[in-house]
């Protein structure tokens, strides 16, 4: 019956590749099989998709489970890394797996990148109060900001890792720069 369902909204999508709704469906249902890479091996959905989608991880933390490889990332679950775990065999509300969200956003608290491994963190969003600094010595608040919440490393970034990045995107190091 769950493959059935997966097929028609396979093909929804295919029609209607801009339907978050149809798209939203999909996923759920490909996280309730647990087997996302076989499902969503042909279909990859636009970056406004995703974004929309995203947009709903708070309310649906099912999706977060199937969205985070899109973006590159895999869930992290306390300190063992989770990679492929989704949904249907993941954390659920109200068995103790709570504490591995946001409680405001509904988003992880940590993924990692799949490409590295490296260990990200949610930080969620909020107000940021900007300073500036007056004669080179005192910081004054100079404006508040509101941000939307992001992933950011959880450890500073080394060099052999930013030179894998330099070899792998051809961008170009500083000038002082010395691996």
């Amino acid at each position: 019956m769950l493959d059935r369902e997966i097929t028609l909204w396979k093909r929804a999508v295919r029609r209607h590749p801009e339907d978050v709704d149809a798209w939203s469906t999909l996923l759920r249902l490909v996280a309730r099989s647990g087997q996302r890479d076989r499902i969503l091996a042909d279909l990859e959905p636009s970056a406004t998709v995703l974004e929309r989608l995203w947009e709903r991880v708070s309310e649906d933390r099912a999706l977060a489970f199937v969205l985070l490889p899109f973006f590159g990332l895999e869930l992290v679950i306390g300190k063992q890394e989770a990679p492929g775990r989704y949904w249907s065999e993941g954390p659920r509300l109200g068995d103790g797996g709570d504490h591995w969200f946001d409680r405001i956003t509904g988003l992880p608290l940590e993924v990692r990148r799949i490409k590295d491994g490296a260990p990200m963190v949610l930080v969620p969003p909020g107000r940021f109060q900007s300073m500036h600094t007056l004669d080179g010595s005192q910081e004054v608040p100079k404006r508040r900001i509101n941000l939307g919440g992001f992933y950011i490393d959880r450890y500073p970034v080394t060099v052999e890792r930013y030179s894998v990045f330099v070899e792998e995107t051809g961008h170009a190091p500083p000038p002082d720069f010395d691996e």
